[in-house]
């Protein structure tokens, strides 16, 4: 357990347990939205971090590198709800937002 009191430093202090469950990825942290990328309205994932890039491609997501930023997208073709299917199981939905709420 650590102890938080006043008397320890920072030095003394017990370090934090590394936590390595997939569980520590909170799903509020990402947000799935529609882009319109050169003319073409696409399904974008915004806000994942870099060790989430690789589960997200082997769900079948894929990036494009774009103003020098990857950034992540579901397919829009007949295999797009199946991915978007598993990746709403692994980081279920929390709160909608219209554009107004944005």
């Amino acid at each position: 357990m650590l102890d938080v009191s006043a008397s320890k430093t920072a030095a003394s202090a017990e370090p934090l347990p590394l936590v390595s469950s997939p569980a520590a990825e909170p799903a509020a942290s990402i947000q799935l939205r529609r882009s319109r990328i050169m003319g073409v309205n696409r399904i974008e994932l915004a806000d994942f971090n870099d060790t989430m890039r690789e589960r997200l491609s082997t769900y079948g997501l894929f990036g494009e590198i774009i103003s020098w930023k990857l950034r992540m997208f579901a397919p829009t073709d007949a295999s797009g709800p199946a991915i978007l299917g598993k990746l709403l199981e692994r980081y279920p939905v929390r709160r909608i937002e219209t554009r107004e709420d944005a």
